[in-house]
């Protein structure tokens, strides 16, 4: 269920796992950066209780505010979608993941219409 309201920082770290996990995807700082500061949506996740927010390929997991401040650190990021995840483990990049059931991922072609070769 998506969350009414974002989450609430104005500064942001990443962990060693958060970095380690952009670096082995390949993403961009402005991959990343896009996920953190300007969301297209974002929810609470029930499993674990961190925001997650989605922009384009990825999800970042949000940890709670550090105490007395107004900063966030992402605690890991990950593939938005099952294309993305499967990709992923055809590749080998995600060699040492357990492969786990996707189904609860959106699909990126999802309401997407195949366009007309011109």
């Amino acid at each position: 269920m998506l969350d009414t309201q974002r989450a609430v920082f104005k500064t942001w770290s990443m962990t060693k796992h958060a970095s380690e996990r952009a670096a082995e995807m390949g993403l961009t700082p402005e991959e990343i950066r896009a996920a953190v500061e300007e969301p297209e949506r974002w929810w609470v996740s029930p499993t674990y209780g961190k925001t997650n927010q989605t922009r384009g390929r990825i999800t970042v997991a949000l940890g709670e505010l550090e105490e007395g401040t107004l900063h966030r650190r992402v605690v890991t990021v990950l593939w938005a979608t099952q294309e993305a995840w499967r990709a992923a483990y055809r590749a080998g990049t995600a060699q040492g993941r357990p492969v786990r059931d996707l189904s609860h991922l959106p699909s990126a072609r999802r309401g997407h219409r195949r366009r007309a070769a011109a």
